[in-house]
């Protein structure tokens, strides 16, 4: 299973959860599971069915160029990170 650290802004979806083991294959299941889980996950972290642009994703210290296509191990270590680089496209915002 893969640990899923969940950022700042995203805690009131999840009652304060900060991180939880899930079993995923890649980072689109990791993202099922979690709107499973907290209802509206997917609303914060996706648009159109990708990734928002104001959000990165780092799987084992390195930022994943494949979105939700990048692989996900057996302890593998997951971060949903805002996105500081070239601001905001236009997309749905991570915080609300």
């Amino acid at each position: 299973m893969a640990r899923v650290f969940i950022p700042t802004m995203l805690q009131s979806l999840t009652s304060g959860v900060k991180d939880l083991w899930i079993d995923a294959r890649n980072i689109e299941e990791v993202v099922g599971i979690l709107e499973k889980q907290f209802p509206g996950m997917s609303d914060r972290l996706l648009v159109e069915g990708n990734l928002v642009s104001t959000v990165v994703v780092s799987v084992d210290g390195q930022v994943s160029r494949l979105g939700l296509l990048e692989r996900v191990q057996d302890e593998s270590e997951v971060h949903f990170v805002p996105n500081m680089g070239g601001g905001c496209n236009g997309s749905h915002p991570l915080p609300e």
